[in-house]
């Protein structure tokens, strides 16, 4: 099994911003998407689920993580999770019309992506082993 690509220090950084602007948006876009009942429940539950898969399935040894997995998954499974959390940041500041943040967040997510490429190529090769202790 291939050892996991190191990922440059910068790329981490813009990352972990990648990763708070996909909760702000996840924020913003739950807080208009409901009426003002069900507004809190669907903003808390949209950032509960986003945080709950996004830190517990992980690809073990995986750079931009700590290296460890609480419940293991393939590399393609944590991409689709990717996918979904930072997609879902994407959607929430678009429909709260924010869509000057939209595309400066998907501008960041273009260059984090194409800086990341070697650990994306690692993460699809990657089945699932256990977790680590």
């Amino acid at each position: 099994m291939a050892e996991p690509p190191t990922v440059q220090s910068w790329n981490l950084y813009l990352r972990f911003g990648i990763e708070l602007m996909a909760l702000g948006g996840i924020w913003a876009g739950a807080s208009v998407a409901a009426t003002s009942r069900l507004r809190w429940l669907l903003v808390v539950t949209g950032l509960l689920v986003a945080v709950i898969l996004w830190g517990v399935f992980n690809v073990p040894d995986d750079p931009t993580r700590s290296g460890k997995a609480p419940i293991s998954v393939t590399g393609w499974v944590r991409l689709f999770i990717e996918l979904v959390v930072l997609g879902a940041g994407l959607w929430g500041w678009l429909s709260s019309g924010r869509v000057d943040i939209a595309v400066v967040y998907a501008m960041a997510l273009a260059v984090h992506h194409a800086a990341s490429l070697p650990r994306l190529r690692w993460l699809v090769a990657q089945p699932r082993k256990p977790a680590q202790s």
